[in-house]
């Protein structure tokens, strides 16, 4: 298509500049400078001016001293005459002071105005005033008045040729004054026929031809393009910038089609994306976060990148825990990186990528209150592109913000248990504690009644209730140890120690406890329930069992397993089961370990001991 050329009347430029080549010149490489020649202009203008106007202020300052002087020289006349007159009068006073007075004036009529540059054209002049005015005056005393008269008329001569001498010179000044508004006149119409045929050439013409060059383009000629002259000014680089606009226009109004094509599919995709964002956002925080959830997202993940294959795991204190797994090596946890910006992991970056078991993985953090929480393994993603690792990693940070938002209500529903636990405990101890504290003070003073008949069931019966009163005691001061417990979710094997150290202080029995694996992969309510559980066999212990010693072992293998082994009387477990009502703390037991979805065992035989073993599966 032929380009529309709009020049400032002036032959264009042989080659048009190309639109899309280079770019806009900066104003620091203008060659001419429109705002300096315009700059220029002015301080040219103001120069002039200045230089004119001081001139004539010179010229004026010239013809004021010269007015003075011929005035001083006026006034020194009027005193020889006044001198020649006392003269020729006898007796009368002779006005010598001041015609010496008026002839030092004459000197410097004017003092202060500026240099006199008026007197060395009039120097001889003033010097001869001078000289014929010491002699007038010397002869002032003299009786000779023809001889007085005649030097005071060569005097008069004299001022009168200084006199004239000013104003010669003040007449070529004022001719130089003259000639000097008429060159200020004529700069002044220079000026202005400069200034507007650097405003008509530099400004009025080139915006003349932007105007032009906007109407056509307005009118949907894209076509058009600006060549001004090349001055090498500001119009210079807005030419080039209008030449690159009209030609980015033309090209995407040549290219439309293809652009709305582009955009609707971007902006589909965009919807994708806010859909599945939203999708899995309300789907983590309205469902019960659980290994339910995780395995959803896993698969949501999974078919978003296209892999084959993929897990989620957990940051812990001694490594990563696989939370849910699918088509990736058993080892896989053990070999992942600690931190998104360790030197393992290859820096801070979007995507982690390691090899496992003949398999790339794509490992993208998982975040949560600006903390790494955890790592999403992607095997052999087949389409992962910036934007679906964006979305990916925001989906991610989701998924951590809505486990940290279930372990908080988890731990406020747990508080408030223990609330609610220290508030029965207080009240037990407020009342049915006090009760058998004030029963027993009571039965104490009863028993030692010197009316009570000394017979043997009567002593019996005394003791059988002293016992009593006490076994009850000790039982509400043991729940009400149960009660005040408070678990430490942090520190798992810390928490069964101090149980374990209570219990010895209450029973005297000696208790062991062995560890094997560490980091118990269990969360808070499944601590909450293996410690109450541990509590209850201890208290059996106690009670029932007669023992000398006590073990607790906690294993990590396939999952939690914990032991309570004692070497007591044991008791017959067939006979237990056909009387559940009479054995409330093993049905507890089992209540508290179908409630996390354990399994409980309980193994004993009369004379044997007892063993409980309490055992959650690995996720």
């Amino acid at each position: 298509m032929p380009k529309h050329i709009i020049s400032d009347d002036v032959p264009p430029w042989p080659n048009p500049p190309d639109p899309f080549s280079g770019s806009l010149p900066p104003q620091q490489a203008l060659r001419r400078s429109l705002s300096a020649r315009l700059r220029a202009a002015v301080w040219l203008l103001a120069g002039g001016l200045l230089l004119f106007v001081s001139l004539t202020g010179a010229v004026t300052w010239r013809l004021e001293e010269r007015a003075a002087a011929i005035h001083q020289a006026a006034r020194l006349n009027d005193r020889v005459h006044r001198l020649s007159v006392a003269v020729r009068e006898p007796g009368a006073a002779l006005p010598v002071k001041e015609v010496e007075t008026e002839l030092a004036r004459l000197a410097d009529p004017q003092p202060g105005l500026c240099c006199n540059w008026w007197r060395e054209p009039a120097a001889g002049r003033l010097s001869d005033v001078r000289a014929r005015t010491a002699a007038l005056l010397g002869l002032a005393g003299q009786a000779d008045a023809a001889a007085f008269a005649g030097q005071a008329e060569r005097l008069h001569r004299s001022i009168d040729a200084y006199a004239q001498v000013l104003e010669e010179q003040n007449a070529r000044s004022i001719g130089w004054l003259r000639m000097g508004r008429i060159g200020l006149v004529l700069l002044i119409v220079l000026s202005a026929a400069v200034s507007f045929r650097l405003l008509r050439q530099g400004v009025l013409r080139p915006l003349g031809a932007l105007y032009q060059a906007m109407s056509r383009l307005t009118q949907g000629c894209f076509d058009t393009r600006l060549a001004l002259r090349p001055s090498g000014d500001e119009f210079e680089a807005l030419a080039d910038g209008f030449n690159r606009m009209a030609g980015n226009l033309q090209e995407m109004y040549a290219h439309l089609e293809d652009k709305v094509t582009e955009k609707t599919a971007a902006l589909l995709r965009q919807k994708s994306e806010w859909e599945m964002l939203y999708y899995v956002t309300s789907y983590l925080h309205k469902q019960s976060f659980g290994s339910e959830v995780e395995q959803a997202f896993l698969e949501r993940m999974l078919r978003l990148s296209d892999s084959v294959g993929g897990g989620l795991f957990w940051h812990t204190e001694n490594g990563f825990a696989a939370a849910c797994v699918h088509g990736l090596p058993e080892d896989v946890a053990a070999k992942l990186p600690g931190e998104p910006d360790a030197p393992e992991a290859g820096g801070a970056g979007e995507v982690v990528w390691m090899q496992a078991g003949g398999e790339m993985l794509a490992l993208v953090p998982v975040e949560a209150l600006g903390g790494f929480r955890g790592w999403l393994a992607l095997a052999d993603p087949r389409s992962l592109s910036a934007r679906d690792v964006g979305l990916i990693r925001l989906l991610c940070t989701q998924l951590g913000i809505a486990r940290e938002n279930a372990a908080m209500v988890l731990l406020k529903q747990q508080n408030a248990v223990l609330e609610e636990r220290n508030r029965i405990a207080r009240s037990l101890h407020d009342s049915l504690a006090q009760s058998l504290l004030f029963i027993n003070m009571r039965f104490q003073m009863l028993s030692k009644n010197k009316l009570l008949p000394d017979d043997k069931s009567v002593r019996d019966n005394i003791e059988m209730i002293r016992n009593g009163i006490q076994y009850c005691y000790e039982d509400v001061r043991e729940l009400l140890d149960h009660f005040r417990a408070q678990p430490q979710y942090g520190n798992f094997a810390e928490t069964v120690r101090s149980v374990i150290e209570r219990s010895r202080r209450q029973s005297g029995i000696p208790v062991a406890l062995h560890l094997a694996g560490g980091d118990w992969p269990l969360n808070s309510e499944q601590q909450t329930q293996a410690l109450f559980i541990l509590q209850e066999a201890l208290s059996n212990i106690r009670k029932h069992a007669a023992a000398t010693q006590a073990e607790v072992r906690l294993e990590n293998a396939d999952g939690f397993t914990m032991t309570v082994r004692d070497n007591g009387c044991g008791f017959d477990v067939a006979a237990t089961a056909a009387a559940p009502g009479q054995h409330i703390g093993l049905a507890v037991m089992r209540e508290r370990a179908e409630k996390i979805g354990a399994q409980i065992g309980i193994a004993s035989q009369p004379g044997g001991g007892t063993e409980v073993r309490l055992h959650i599966p690995a996720v």
